[in-house]
């Protein structure tokens, strides 16, 4: 007798001493949610971004216990997708965002961004690769998030590249082509007067919010890693520090790129993380 499990948390039932064989990376999860009516047959569809397998789709079904009746195989396998660009301690493919851009449904995996083929019989085809990952990136793309175009009508796909390397890219699904937003890398050392070594920007998505000068702006959380070689002992102890965007400045295309950084208060038991020169305080 085997079993074949992902997780030997399950009780055996009686007989001869079953055999445990690993199938998956344990335990397995869902990073990220997506949802999604398709264009071909009109059905309102859920979707679940699982690690070590892939994408997931769901339907609304009342006779089941959950509501959702999910497909028993991904429609997207990780299993295709290159894991070229994902490195680090932690570093392995996931699916770390959907967005639904233009009435169509993509998602991020690794370094790639994939489209989804609406239909009876779906499949995904890529969209965009990021041809520079950096030295590490553990997750690669994350906060997939639409955005009205700069240059044409429509909409078009804002994304972060975690790691080494970090930016904000814009890409038009049109046709994949790139535009980078802002470099963070370059961005957080003119501000803070020193190098960062590693940055994770946004999560599943970009917060957008009503910019109270007009129309739209993003919300996008921001982790730096400051290698412990830029801090001068001379400096004081290092804060916390969070990014405020500027009352007279917007949040143009998503990218914060006029936003100052203030020291945040002390708070008690809480590690800080990093302070700027007094220099790089704007006000």
């Amino acid at each position: 007798m085997r079993r074949r499990c992902s997780a030997a948390t399950t009780q055996p039932a009686p007989g001869p001493p079953p055999s445990w064989h690993r199938i998956s990376r344990s335990p397995a999860f869902c990073r990220s949610f997506g949802r999604h009516r398709d264009r071909v047959t009109g059905v309102d569809l859920v979707f679940a971004g699982q690690d070590p397998r892939g994408v997931f789709g769901g339907v609304y079904d009342p006779a089941v216990s959950s509501r959702i009746r999910w497909r028993p195989t991904p429609e997207l396998d990780l299993a295709s997708v290159p894991t070229a660009g994902i490195s680090g301690k932690n570093g392995y493919l996931r699916v770390s965002s959907f967005a639904e851009c233009n009435g169509r449904l993509y998602a991020a995996v690794g370094q790639q961004i994939y489209e989804r083929t609406d239909g009876a019989e779906p499949h995904w085809r890529l969209l965009y690769t990021n041809h520079y990952p950096g030295r590490i990136s553990e997750t690669g793309l994350r906060g997939l998030t639409p955005i009205a175009s700069p240059v044409a009508g429509g909409e078009v796909l804002l994304v972060t590249v975690e790691g080494s390397a970090p930016r904000i890219v814009r890409v038009d699904p049109r046709d994949g082509s790139e535009a980078t937003e802002l470099d963070l890398a370059d961005f957080l050392q003119q501000r803070w007067g020193m190098p960062v070594s590693y940055v994770i920007t946004a999560y599943n998505d970009m917060a957008k919010i009503r910019d109270p000068a007009g129309g739209e702006a993003l919300l996008i959380g921001i982790e730096a890693f400051i290698p412990r070689r830029a801090f001068d002992r001379r400096r004081p102890q290092p804060r916390q520090c969070r990014l405020r965007p500027a009352r007279s400045r917007r949040v143009v295309l998503g990218a914060p790129r006029q936003w100052p950084l203030r020291p945040a208060a002390a708070r008690p038991g809480r590690t800080a993380m990093a302070t700027p020169p007094p220099a790089a305080t704007r006000s």
